[in-house]
């Protein structure tokens, strides 16, 4: 769980679902980060719970859990930067430095095959 401030609020999140385009909100999990919230931080209420408004959001996840990072095949000037999931922002700086070099036409000095969006 992770927390954050959100202007004069506090924002919790953190738990994590490999779904598809489901965005609807797990209560069991929702409980239990008001449990969490609890926990560490009892001066907070845990009723807040019941009138937050809680919200999914999606991270995009290659079917392995390693990023899409490379150009296609069938569409070489087409460069994928994707599927980090929860890593992108720790990934961004290497992938951005891999997608610089891609479009400059640099040779990267590592083989991208495990990358590539075309490995399935």
């Amino acid at each position: 769980i992770a927390s954050t401030p959100m202007g004069s609020k506090w924002r919790f999140g953190g738990t994590m679902t490999v779904t598809d385009s489901n965005r609807s909100i797990n209560q069991k999990k929702l409980l239990a980060m008001a449990r969490f919230v609890k926990n560490y931080y009892p001066e907070y209420d845990s009723s807040w719970v019941h009138g937050c408004d809680p919200w999914v959001g999606l991270r995009p996840l290659s079917a392995d859990g390693i990023p899409y990072i490379g150009s296609f095949k069938k569409f070489p000037n087409l460069i994928a930067a994707t599927g980090h999931a929860m890593m992108g922002i720790s990934m961004a700086p290497v992938t951005g430095e891999i997608v610089n070099n891609l479009i400059l036409g640099k040779k990267p000095n590592f083989n991208l095959d495990m990358l590539s969006p075309d490995r399935f």
